[in-house]
């Protein structure tokens, strides 16, 4: 099963942010085969 995490924010580069989209797709780490496709 997929899941999809985002984050919009036009005020702030959200690059500095990677490791914050790590801990949100973490907590989705038990969806399925697909979990550990990152892309930045």
């Amino acid at each position: 099963m997929c899941a999809i995490c985002g984050w919009l924010n036009v005020n702030e580069d959200l690059k500095e942010k990677q490791e914050k989209f790590k801990e949100m797709l973490e907590l989705m780490s038990c969806r399925g085969k697909d979990n550990t496709r990152l892309s930045f």
